[in-house]
């Protein structure tokens, strides 16, 4: 489904954003939905971090009974390119929306695609981000 997408999206304009919003419905439901979802909301640290490649991670963070995951690329001139989409905790079936993106729509989507490859594959483990938190003062 997102192969399909970024084939249409070569005929389109680059500002069309519904591929993207395509590509985030199908990630929902290949990988969010498909397990990734169970294992962010069942850690109980907050954040947790996965590595897709040496230059592709997802970063995720739980907050208000929502569920933040943002994934980032750094290319060979260090700036990076990424996409965030936004879920409800425990929410089934997932309503996963775009949060937002630094880069082109196609970059977005191949960022979405490689992490749905990688989760369909296993080779993307999540594991707790200690440095993620949020420090409440009384």
């Amino acid at each position: 489904m997102i192969k399909e997408t970024l084939s249409a999206l070569d005929e389109r304009r680059e500002c069309d954003t519904a591929p993207l919003s395509e590509a985030v419905k199908a990630f929902a439901v290949s990988t969010w939905e498909n397990g990734l979802a169970d294992v962010v909301e069942r850690d109980p640290n907050r954040g947790m971090i996965g590595s897709v490649s040496k230059d592709v991670s997802v970063l995720t963070y739980v907050m208000a009974g929502r569920i933040l995951t943002t994934i980032h690329r750094k290319d060979d001139g260090g700036v990076l390119h990424a996409v965030s989409v936004m879920a409800g905790e425990e929410e089934r079936p997932s309503r996963m929306g775009l949060h937002g993106m630094d880069g082109t729509v196609k970059q977005a989507i191949q960022l979405l695609d490689e992490t749905a490859k990688a989760w369909k594959n296993g080779t993307l483990k999540m594991q707790p981000d200690v440095e993620v938190k949020l420090d409440v003062l009384c």
